[in-house]
C-alpha cells in the first residue's frame, strides 16, 4: 500500500480523470524529481509546477503552517512540505489540475493534502463518495459520510499487516479536496494522533485567508 510521494501524485493523476495520451507516471516521477522551485515540465498533454520543496517554518509545537500556492487552502504539516501543480486534459474534453501539499516523516509516515479543480468549474457527480471508494474496497473498509472545515465528504480507514491509511474527501464550489495519511503499520500508534491533527486543520481556500492555520493550536 505504502508509495512514495512523487509516485503517488504521478499516478493519481495519470490514472483518475485524465486521457490515455498522457505521460507514463515513471518518467514523470523522475522529471519531478529534478526539478527546480519555480519550474514546469511538460510531458505529452500534462504539466507538473514545482511551487516550493522543503517549505514552511517550524512552529514552536514542531508543525509547519503549509499554503498551497496554486489553490490557496491551508494546512498543517509535521514536517517541511512541497507544493506542486499538476495539470492534465480529461476524458471529456476539459482541463484537471492537482495543486498538492506533501511531506513524509522519518518514520515513513506520507501526509498529502489535494486540492481537485476543473476549468468547467465542476466535478463529477459523486466525486466524493467515489474518491475513496477503491481504496475503501481494497481494504474492506467502510465509507462514512463526514463534515470538515464546513465542507461535505467522506472518510475510510483501514490498516493490513504492512501499512494504513486514513483518507478524507471533501466537496465545495465546484472543487474537490483529499487528505490522505499513509503509515507503516508498525508506527500505527504515533501516526494516527498526527493523522488526527494534521485532517482537522484543514482550511479551504475562502478560510485560509482570513485565519492561517499556523495560528491553530
Amino acid at each position: 500500500m505504502m508509495r512514495t510521494l512523487l509516485a503517488t501524485l504521478a499516478t493519481t493523476l495519470v490514472a483518475t480523470c485524465c486521457s490515455a495520451q498522457s505521460a507514463d507516471h515513471t518518467e514523470l516521477q523522475q522529471r519531478m524529481e529534478a526539478l527546480a522551485e519555480g519550474e514546469s515540465l511538460t510531458l505529452d498533454d500534462m504539466t507538473v509546477t514545482l511551487h516550493q520543496r522543503n517549505a514552511g517554518e517550524r512552529r514552536a509545537d514542531g508543525w509547519y503552517a503549509a499554503h498551497s500556492e496554486g489553490c490557496g487552502f491551508g494546512v498543517l504539516m509535521p514536517g517541511p512540505y512541497s507544493d506542486t501543480s499538476q495539470e492534465a486534459p480529461t476524458a471529456d474534453g476539459q482541463r484537471l489540475t492537482i495543486h498538492t501539499l506533501a511531506t513524509q516523516t522519518f518514520e515513513g509516515t506520507v501526509f498529502n493534502a489535494l486540492c481537485w479543480t476543473r476549468s468547467d468549474g465542476s466535478l463529477p457527480e459523486g466525486w466524493s463518495e467515489g474518491a475513496v471508494r477503491i481504496m475503501a474496497r481494497e481494504l474492506g473498509a467502510e465509507v462514512l459520510t463526514i463534515q470538515n472545515a464546513g465542507l461535505d465528504g467522506h472518510e475510510i480507514r483501514g490498516s493490513d499487516r504492512r501499512s494504513g491509511v486514513v483518507m478524507r474527501t471533501l466537496t465545495g464550489s465546484g472543487i474537490g479536496f483529499q487528505l490522505i495519511v499513509e503509515y507503516p503499520a508498525a508506527e500505527a500508534e504515533t501516526a494516527l494522533p498526527l493523522a488526527e491533527h494534521f485532517l482537522d486543520s484543514f482550511r479551504p481556500p475562502t478560510e485560509a485567508k482570513a485565519s492561517d492555520p499556523s495560528s491553530d493550536g
